[in-house]
C-alpha cells in the first residue's frame, strides 16, 4: 500500500513538473511575442486603405461608407479610453498637391473635427493612418497608439470585404438577366430584371467585378447575363 501511495505522488509530481513546464513556456512564448511586436514599427504610408482599395476596384460605394463609419466607431472608443483625456489626431489623409495632411481631432464624447496641417509641422516619420498628441514642442507620433489603430481597422475592413464578398455573390444569380444602370471606372451598377423586372422598386447593386472591356462601353439599354461566373453582353 505504501509503495503505491509512493508512485502515486511520484507520477503527480511528473505531471506537476510537466505542466508547469509548459506553463514557463508558454510564458516565455508569449512575452517574446510581445516583445516583437513592441518593436514592430507601424506603417508609414501615404494613402489610407480605404483610398488603396478604391484605386485598385475592390470595394463598393457601400460598403467604402461602411468603413468610414466603422473607423470613426473604432477611434472614438480609444478616445473615450483615453485616461489622459487629451486630444489624440488621426492622420486619414494627404493632400499630395500642397504636402498638407488632414487630421481628425478625437476626444471623449465629442464629434471629430477636421484640421489641415502642412507637413513641416508634422514629425517626419508620419503618414496616413499616425496618431498623434500634442506636447509643448508641437506634434509627436504615438507609435503604440498607432499600431492598436492600425491593427483594429485592418481586422474591421477584413470582416467587412468578406461581408461585401457575400453580398456580391447574393446578388450574381446564374442564368439572371441584368440592366446597366450607370457605372464608374471600376464598377457597374446593375438592376436583376429576372427577379425585380416586374417589380416598380427594383434592386440596384454596384458590381466590381465585371468585365473591363464590357465595362469601357457599357451604357443604358445594355443587358447582360450572368453565366458560369461571368458575366456576358446579350446582343440585341
Amino acid at each position: 500500500m505504501e509503495l503505491n501511495n509512493s508512485n502515486d505522488l511520484e507520477n503527480k509530481r511528473e505531471e506537476n513538473n510537466i505542466v508547469q513546464n509548459f506553463i514557463n513556456d508558454l510564458k516565455e512564448f508569449i512575452n517574446k511575442q510581445e516583445s516583437k511586436l513592441n518593436n514592430i514599427e507601424p506603417m508609414k504610408k501615404d494613402t489610407s486603405l480605404i483610398e488603396e482599395l478604391q484605386s485598385q476596384g475592390k470595394i463598393t460605394a457601400m460598403y467604402r461608407d461602411k468603413i468610414n463609419v466603422e473607423r470613426v466607431k473604432i477611434l472614438q472608443n480609444i478616445a473615450n479610453r483615453n485616461e489622459n483625456k487629451d486630444t489624440m489626431y488621426f492622420v486619414y489623409h494627404k493632400n499630395k498637391e500642397d504636402g498638407t495632411y488632414n487630421l481628425s481631432a478625437c476626444e471623449q464624447d465629442k464629434s471629430h473635427e477636421v484640421i489641415t496641417v502642412d507637413e513641416k509641422k508634422l514629425p517626419s516619420n508620419i503618414g496616413v493612418g499616425s496618431v498623434l498628441r500634442k506636447d509643448n514642442n508641437g506634434y509627436v507620433l504615438d507609435k503604440n497608439l498607432t499600431k492598436e489603430v492600425q491593427y483594429d481597422i485592418q481586422n474591421m475592413v477584413n470582416k467587412l470585404l468578406e461581408e461585401q464578398k457575400k453580398y456580391l455573390e447574393q446578388n450574381r444569380i446564374e442564368g439572371h438577366i441584368y440592366s446597366f444602370n450607370g457605372k464608374t471606372d471600376n464598377s457597374i451598377w446593375l438592376v436583376d430584371e429576372t427577379k425585380y423586372g416586374q417589380i416598380n422598386n427594383k434592386s440596384i447593386f454596384e458590381e466590381i467585378e465585371f468585365p473591363k472591356d464590357i465595362l469601357k462601353s457599357a451604357k443604358y439599354g445594355d443587358l447582360y447575363q450572368y453565366r458560369n461566373g461571368k458575366y456576358y453582353i446579350l446582343e440585341k
